[in-house]
């Protein structure tokens, strides 16, 4: 009885001014049958007392606001609700790959003692088929900087470097072979040099893919048209326009950049290349995979692409 009260006089009571089914009056006595009260009720100007009823008032504000809130949660909850862009499906007809490993201090055991290190090298890739006769010692033009140890991996397609400022691997056939093989041998190269020198850590990371292909169900023009204006003018008749877009930090990158341009390889095709630079700080070397995996993935989608699922078929 004592929270209908409250409900409808817009004041507290306490259970012990509730007597049965008697309520004490909260409000000054009105006698229904005066002229003033009918007037004032019936034009819809009856003066509340804020004295009286302030609780009412407050009641009041706060379910319009709630009513606003529950409108903007509603609002929030309706647009997580819609469905995700649709992607063009992106056919790679070649890709490459590129990576590069920055280290903090230079890797002085490959310039005085090199069958040291040749030596970890072939034990760590062994696996991978390396022997003796693949590695190669290049000196380049005589700067000490641009020596290096390399040598060429057939399965891979691959040509990975070790030089005194880092790792350098290329691979021109990315479409054609497995990535998680690839980073094994990435990891291998990455943990031989560790091996071979106390202070050895590397401050970045690299990672470049390009590919040439053709978004599915799309000309390639149209496709491009979304991202490219008319062009310059005054230079001659247009041949074709391409995009580039370049951001800053974000989560363990330190910057990156996404290009997207017709293909001068292949006909009916557009080029994508994508670039991403890692904090080897906060990127431990064993997550470089999924990492650039998840980064090529949200750089296709943001140009409203995506490549074909494992299995299926190109």
């Amino acid at each position: 009885m004592a929270k209908v009260s409250q409900s409808l006089f817009g004041v507290d009571f306490i259970p012990e001014r509730v007597i049965g089914e008697t309520l004490e009056r909260a409000t000054p006595e009105i006698d229904p049958a005066e002229t003033s009260l009918q007037n004032t009720t019936y034009h819809g100007q009856m003066e509340l007392d804020h004295e009286t009823f302030p609780c009412y008032l407050v009641e009041v504000e706060e379910r319009i606001e709630a009513s606003h809130i529950q409108q903007s949660e509603e609002t929030v909850m309706t647009a997580e609700r819609k469905p995700p862009p649709v992607l063009t499906k992106f056919r790679p007809r070649r890709a490459a790959f590129s990576f590069t490993a920055k280290l903090r201090e230079p890797l002085w055991v490959l310039a005085h003692d090199l069958p040291a290190i040749c030596s970890r090298v072939l034990e760590r890739l062994a696996p991978f088929a390396v022997g003796l006769n693949d590695l190669r010692v290049d000196n380049a033009d005589g700067r000490l900087g641009e020596s290096s140890l390399g040598f060429w991996t057939l399965d891979f397609q691959a040509r990975c470097e070790i030089r005194l400022t880092g790792v350098d691997v290329q691979c021109h056939a990315l479409h054609q072979i497995d990535i998680r093989q690839l980073d094994r041998l990435i990891q291998a190269v990455l943990g031989t040099v560790l091996e071979s020198q106390e202070d050895a850590a590397f401050i970045n990371y690299e990672v470049t893919v390009r590919m040439h292909g053709a978004p599915q169900g799309s000309d390639p023009e149209i496709f491009l048209g979304r991202f490219t204006g008319p062009g310059l003018e005054g230079l001659g008749p247009v041949t074709g326009s391409g995009v580039s877009f370049y951001f800053g930090p974000c989560s363990r990158r330190i910057s990156c950049a996404v290009l997207a341009d017709m293909s001068t390889s292949f006909a009916d095709s557009i080029y994508v290349q994508t670039r991403a630079l890692f904090d080897g700080e906060q990127l431990p070397r064993e997550e470089i995979e999924v990492e650039t995996g998840k980064y090529l993935k949200a750089s296709l989608a943001a140009l409203g692409l995506t490549l074909p699922e494992t299995g299926e078929s190109k």
